[in-house]
């Protein structure tokens, strides 16, 4: 499941976000439901975003 600030919104409104396809967890919720019927549902890749320390590390060496 990856991380989504829609998670958060979404608790907070009282609206299941499994029922947002749009949105990254959303999609999540339903590519696992669609495995769970039998289906054959690629696996997502997910990239981790760099860090707060490695964005710094970044912006020191490029100046």
């Amino acid at each position: 499941m990856p991380e989504d600030e829609t998670i958060i919104t979404s608790t907070n409104k009282g609206h299941p976000v499994a029922l947002e396809d749009r949105t990254t967890s959303g999609a999540a919720f339903s590519r696992i439901a669609q495995r769970l019927l039998g289906e054959q549902v690629p696996f997502q890749v997910f990239h981790d975003s760099p860090g707060l320390l490695e964005r710094l590390a970044r912006f020191w060496k490029s100046q």
